[in-house]
């Protein structure tokens, strides 16, 4: 079973603080490129962008789930 105190836990918690960095850079990034703010940026690139954000997005909410279970079990 994972501590809050176990190595586990305090990785899942660090790489979603990790991860949601992430996700707010590709997601800036994004709405420049669609603004026409970047250049030599395909638009087929940018749709490939937006899937690798959704995917990301999607960990990021599972790592939450897992985190707040743990964080759950010892309230």
């Amino acid at each position: 079973m994972i501590t809050l105190n176990s190595d586990t836990y305090l990785r899942m918690v660090s790489e979603k603080a990790n991860l949601e960095k992430k996700v707010e850079k590709l997601d800036a990034f994004i709405k420049k490129a669609l603004n026409g703010d970047v250049e030599d940026i395909s638009k087929s690139d940018i749709e490939l962008l937006q899937e690798q954000l959704h995917y990301m997005n999607g960990y990021l909410r599972v790592l939450k789930i897992r985190i707040q279970r743990v964080f759950e079990a010892y309230k």
